[in-house]
């Protein structure tokens, strides 16, 4: 089935099969599409679903279910078997390469990229998404060059980049890459693309402050390095947690309070302009969702949401802040604190220009939270209050007051905070943080 001979027979009669079924209907395709899948499934041809995770050459056919369902093994290198991850098949009847002859599949590959320009022609699109390219270029892919089953080779891509960018220079292209390795220049520079997807959705336990600031440096220095188009790395609010069993994220992991903590630290910590990353908010599983949110990607199910004035008020005011204080946010932050045992943590960016900044105080705890130590072993935990913290400014600054969440958003409230230089908490909840401006002494 999967060998370049027994393709293109297979493609030749599919071919005379859709051209029967169109002469019998009409030769509008896109109006009889489902309907023609469903008369090509009954002619016996089934797309074979393109692999599972870090899953190697083609599905293996094992039989069909009670329904006549076609199913596949799918397997590693190192011939494990990886089947849990086969809930992120993407489904295609035809690869871009052949394995038994080691050759590129060059008519797919021209239709593919051909079909992409023209998408971007009908509609204007100003970029494109690219789902799921992680291991393009990792030893599964490398050591002998030969690309896994169903992502798209390194050199298909970076032809794809050239293409449009040669149609349209402003057209930009997004890899979803979880950065869990060190190839950001192998799909900045090599394959042409612009920004990066980073690791959030199923790693959020490890976004800590001391996390986040390492990945902003790193952008930074990679950055400083680039004469031109430099590369950001899109900070995610993703919150579809529980798409995936084996990741084990459920909605309402953060709470609330632990959300809103993750919104505000993707806003306000920073490395500098060199780190500059966008931000995208994606879903609202973990604070609005009454109950589970999907039983896998195959078969997902609407999401039962609550309404919560009182959050959605508190999650825009972050927004609205951070865009106030647009310039300030893009300074470097400098970590006063983090890491801590109990969870204590400060932090300030401060802009030379006007003397003014922002300080940030919190628990940066979650109240809940999963870690998953092994794929046997998560650990489900709940954290505490943090007490009796002093923060003493750094030399040369002092306290303005702080941003308190009114009906219009954040409003610096100075009465308090006259000449201040040292802050004290007797209790400070997890995820719980406080904001304020602060400025050098006069």
């Amino acid at each position: 089935m999967g060998g370049k001979q027994a393709q293109e027979t297979i493609l030749g009669k599919v071919k005379e099969t859709i051209a029967d079924f169109l002469e019998e209907k009409g030769q509008d395709i896109e109006l009889y599409q489902n309907e023609l899948i469903h008369h090509l499934m009954q002619s016996g041809y089934w797309p074979a679903p393109g692999g599972a995770w870090n899953s190697y050459h083609m599905p293996i056919y094992t039989g069909k279910d009670c329904k006549g369902i076609p199913q596949f093994d799918h397997l590693d290198r190192d011939g494990n078997n990886v089947n849990e991850w086969a809930i992120l098949d993407c489904q295609s009847p035809y690869y871009f390469y052949h394995f038994d002859t080691k050759t590129y599949n060059q008519p797919v590959i021209d239709h593919w990229i051909k079909l992409l320009l023209k998408l971007q022609k009908d509609f204007h699109f100003d970029g494109y998404r690219l789902d799921h390219v992680d291991h393009i270029v990792d030893y599964y892919s490398v050591s002998d060059d030969l690309p896994i089953s169903y992502r798209a080779p390194a050199s298909v891509l970076k032809r794809m980049n050239q293409e449009l960018k040669a149609a349209v220079p402003t057209f930009a292209t997004l890899a979803e890459y979880m950065l869990w390795d060190s190839f950001q220049g192998a799909y900045h520079q090599e394959m042409g693309f612009d920004v990066l997807w980073g690791d959030d959705m199923i790693a959020q336990w490890r976004k800590d402050i001391a996390a986040i600031d390492k990945d902003n440096h790193e952008l930074a220095s990679y950055n400083r390095k680039l004469q031109q188009n430099p590369l950001s790395i899109l900070k995610t609010y993703n919150n579809q947690d529980g798409a995936i069993d084996a990741f084990d994220q459920y909605p309402g992991q953060l709470s609330e309070q632990g959300a809103l903590f993750k919104w505000l630290k993707l806003h306000f910590l920073n490395a500098g302009p060199m780190s500059g990353r966008s931000i995208i908010y994606v879903d609202g599983d973990e604070s609005f969702t009454q109950k589970t949110v999907q039983y896998g990607i195959n078969h997902e199910e609407a999401l039962c949401r609550n309404r919560d004035d009182g959050f959605t008020k508190s999650f825009n005011a972050i927004t609205r802040l951070s865009l106030k204080h647009a310039e300030l946010v893009n300074q470097p932050s400098k970590i006063l604190t983090c890491g801590n045992t109990d969870g204590f943590a400060a932090w300030y960016t401060y802009q030379e220009s006007s003397s003014e900044g922002l300080l940030i105080v919190a628990n940066e705890k979650p109240p809940t939270e999963c870690v998953i130590v092994d794929r046997q072993n998560h650990i489900h935990l709940t954290y505490s209050s943090c007490y009796d913290k002093r923060l003493l400014l750094d030399q040369g600054f002092e306290i303005l007051g702080e941003y308190l969440l009114e009906e219009s958003g954040y409003v610096l409230q100075t009465n308090a905070f006259r000449h201040a230089e040292e802050l004290w908490f007797e209790e400070l909840k997890p995820s719980e943080f406080h904001i304020y401006g602060i400025r050098r002494k006069r």
